[in-house]
This record gives C-alpha cells, structure tokens and sequence, in this order.
C-alpha cells in the first residue's frame, strides 16, 4: 500500500528508475542518504518505495544551485563541489539543461548509481576531479573521513597531505602530462569518485595507521596519552600513501576496527625505531599474528616503493622455507619521490641526533622548498599500483637464515623460479636491509622500473648518482649477459604493515614459525 502524499505527479524518467533499481530501491541505504541530502525532499511521514516517489519528492524540492550548496550538502570541498556541479547530468528537466540551474535529487541519484554501477564511469570522474587539481581535496577528504574521533585537528591533516610528498606530487604530475593515465594507475581514485555523495561511504576509504603497541598514529607535533608523533620524514606509509592503496587490498582482507567499519593497519616494523636488522624485519612479518603484510621502503634517493603479500585466511609469510609464496592478490607499488634528496635525509638524521635537529630541519624545509628542477625527475611516470598477471606464481621471496648460495637471503616480489632474487625482482631487498634492486617487466607483475634510472645504462657503471640511485649490473657476480638495467638503490628506510587479523589490533610477537 502506498504511503499517503507519495503520488508522484509525473512519471519517474527511465534513467531514475534504472538507477534506484540499481542502488537496491528507493529504500536502499544509499538513496535514503541521498534524500537526508536534500532536506526538503520528503515528507516526515514516510519514505519513499518506488522510483515514482523519488521523482515526486525530487520536482518538489530545491535544486542545488551553487558550489557552496553542493559543499554544503554532501561535506565536500569547494573545488570537488565544484566538479560535481559541472558533471552531473540533469535527467528530469525537460531543458535537458543541468551546471546553470544546479542539480535536484534525481540527478543525484542516477550520477550515484553510473559511477557505482560502472569502472569506467567511475574513472571518468576521478580523471575530471585530477584534471581540476582536487587531487590533495580528495586525499584531505578520505583522511580526515578515517582520522580517530580525538584527532580531528585539521592542521594534523593538513601536516599529513603535503602535496609535495609522493605519490601526490608524482600523480599530480602525470594528471597534467598523461591525462586519464593518472585516474587508472590507483583504484581508489575512481573508488573515492563513487562515495562523493556518500558521507557514509568515505569511512572505509582509509585505513586508520597505529604503532607497534596500538596507539594511533597522528602528525601533530604534539602528543597526548598514548599516542605517538609521527614524523613524515621518518615515516614511510602516511596516511594519504594508505589511503591511494586501500582499494588495492583484497576485498576480506582489511580489519575492521570497530562497529563503525573503519579498517585498521597496525605497523609491526620500522626499520627508523626498531634498527635495521633483516632477522627482526622478517620475525615480525612471519609473526603468526601478522597475516597479510604491507611493505613499504623509502631509498636514500628520496622514492617511496613496496608491496602487499596477499595470503589465505590465518596464514603469514614463511621465512623458512626456499620457495615463493603470496596469491594473485598480491602487488608491487611505486609512489615516486617527494622533492629532490641530495644531502638527503640520513644527514638530517645525524645532525638532529646531536642537538641541531631544529636549524637543520628548518634549513631542509626551505631547501626542499626551492629546489629547482636541474636534474629530470622521472619517477611519477612509474607511479602506481602493479598488481599480479597470473602469468605465474612467483609472487613473493622471503628467506632468511640459508647458507646456501641457491636459496639467497632476502625478501623480493617476483622473480625467476629458478634463480629467486639475485636481481631478478620486481623489488629486492638484501639480506642486510641495506641494498635493494627493481628489475622492470618482471612476468609476475608487469611492473616498470619501481626505483632507479629507467635502463640503457652499460655493466660497467658502478657509480652513484647525485640522486643516490646506482645504475646498470653493479654486481658482476649475477652472472647474466643481458645489460638492459637493473636499478640498485641504498635503503634508507623499510616498514611493515599488518593489514588484518589479529596482527591489526595486538602487538607483534616472535616468528612462530621457527
């Protein structure tokens, strides 16, 4: 039986009633959401049960008709509000006419249901949203969204989305010189584009970031019970890096923290506060408690790259064993570099540890700051997330303890079955977690050159560049006559992040495999 004042006057037009079909009926959460959007869509005696209804409610209230009622309306920033009021297609004015005159609830609801419905309309968002420089408003938006209740201090998020740092100044880069490349290169572009309307989508953009011991992590400089500073000049994953690979996560695979939905990555190791041992870094990784692991590693040439081991339910990574591991979850990542690094970071480090910490730091900032671009920098054009090709099993390398020359010790994303690391990676890390090499085109990912110069440099070349990046087969003891480039880099630093199970919420423990 239909409500009372719920005739709709005309009806509904094709395209709304596909769309409320699609996002499950007119009582669906999403639609209903849509409507506390619109405050004077409906009556306070009922809702609405077919796409009639909606339509009704839609002639009947107001259009937006300005950036700040759409801003206003659905929580966004200016210039994404800004997007929207371009973008959304009018489906019930006879004009055909929709930015002038705003949008109503109808065209809300269809816009919703196309960018939900669709990957590709979804990407067609995300690049319009890149091309208008919303890029850091998004970032903002999906952190500020997942930020812990006591942290809503909007210059703590300020503080985390520097456009600067990578992958932001990469990928803000590449939506100006490939446009529509940029939108593709990270799921959760087009996967922020859908929950534009939706506040309550934009909790599970994000994945709130805790220490070892469970306390949130902010960028505040201040502190406050347990929670600890986080310095995003030691820190590898910030919250926009977390953010850019949420969507790549395997569907299951996050935790929940809570009745609210918000996913929880807990870091199990950083290399800045527990040292840079190899046996530590691989006994928190193979923690039973650990489950799925997030790798992230900064080179002293200033690029941030990685990978996610993506395993079934209740396994973690093996260090014991001589074989690959990991299932077609898995990925490799590249997030670029943040701003030229030639004294780098390491020499920050020294001089803040013996008392000059806030001259040199400042003296940094502003270096940083006015850098000129004398040296090309390249790396947003291998900025984004690789994911597994089925080509083969090989997706991830992880031993430790071996003395034999077959089984090299090391942790590494892809490689030759055959002959596991020994340069033949997507990404390598060195036993010693010191050294790192990136191959481009391994099988296992597709994946161009994630860290180092792009190739074409001879076997011969040994140096180190002014970025701190080596070039070409450093090591002869390969053995391999193909010369087309490997990039060997110097770690400067390398985290690990449990992103489900138990490894989310408690601390790490010893390997429980051994």
């Amino acid at each position: 039986e239909r409500p009372m004042g719920a005739g709709a006057s005309r009806p509904a037009p094709r395209a709304l009633v596909d769309a409320v079909e699609a996002l499950g009926g007119a009582t669906s959460a999403e639609v209903l959401e849509l409507l506390d959007a619109f405050p004077r869509a409906g009556p306070e005696d009922h809702v609405p049960v077919t796409a009639d209804d909606v339509a009704a409610l839609s002639s009947r209230c107001g259009r937006l008709r300005s950036e700040a009622e759409v801003a206003d309306a659905f929580d966004l920033p200016r210039r994404v509000a800004a997007v929207l009021m371009r973008r959304v297609p009018s489906v019930d004015d006879a004009t055909g006419v929709g930015a002038p005159y705003g949008f109503s609830l109808a065209d809300a609801v269809v816009h919703l249901a196309r960018c939900r419905d669709s990957r590709a309309a979804a990407l067609e968002e995300a690049d319009a949203l890149l091309r208008a420089g919303a890029l850091v408003d998004l970032a903002k938006m999906a952190t500020t969204a997942t930020a812990d209740d006591d942290d809503d201090d909007d210059d703590e998020v300020d503080d985390e989305v520097d456009a600067r740092a990578p992958p932001l100044a990469a990928l803000r880069t590449m939506s100006r010189a490939r446009p529509g490349e940029a939108a593709r290169r990270f799921p959760s572009l087009p996967t922020t584009a859908r929950s534009l309307l939706l506040r309550s989508a934009r909790a599970s953009l994000a994945p709130r970031l805790r220490d070892a011991a469970g306390a949130p992590l902010t960028s505040s400089p201040r502190t406050s019970g347990r929670r600890r500073t986080s310095d995003p000049r030691r820190d590898v994953l910030t919250r926009a890096g977390a953010w850019l690979l949420a969507a790549s996560i395997p569907s299951g695979s996050t935790h929940s923290g809570g009745s609210d939905g918000k996913a929880t990555w807990r870091r199990v190791y950083a290399s800045v506060e527990d040292g840079a041992g190899f046996s530590t870094f691989v006994s928190r990784i193979t923690a039973k408690t650990c489950g799925p692991v997030l790798v992230c590693v900064r080179t002293k040439a200033g690029d941030v790259l990685g990978g996610y081991v993506s395993l079934s339910a209740g396994e973690s990574v093996r260090g014991d064993r001589a074989e690959f591991q990991g299932d077609a979850g898995t990925f490799v990542f590249a997030f670029g570099k943040a701003r030229k690094f030639t004294k780098s970071i390491q020499e920050r480090k020294t001089n803040n540890d013996e008392g000059g910490g806030r001259e040199v730091a400042a003296a940094a900032d502003d270096d940083d700051a006015d850098a000129s671009d004398d040296e090309a920098d390249d790396s947003w054009t291998r900025v984004g997330v690789y994911a597994s090709t089925g080509a083969n099993a090989s997706h991830v390398w992880c031993a430790s303890g071996f003395k034999s020359d077959r089984f090299p010790n090391g942790f590494g994303f892809g490689g030759v079955a055959s002959r596991p690391g020994s340069g033949r990676s997507a990404l390598w890390i060195d036993g010693n977690l010191e050294r790192g090499r990136c191959v481009a085109g391994i099988a296992t990912f597709g994946a161009p050159m994630l860290a180092g110069c792009r190739s074409g440099v001879g076997r011969g070349e040994r140096g180190v560049r002014s970025t701190g990046v080596r070039s070409g087969f450093d090591d002869e003891r390969l053995g391999y006559d193909d010369d087309w480039g490997v990039g060997s880099f110097e770690v400067d630093a390398v985290e690990a992040w449990a992103t489900s199970g138990a490894g989310a919420d408690s601390a790490g423990g010893t390997n429980g495999h051994e």
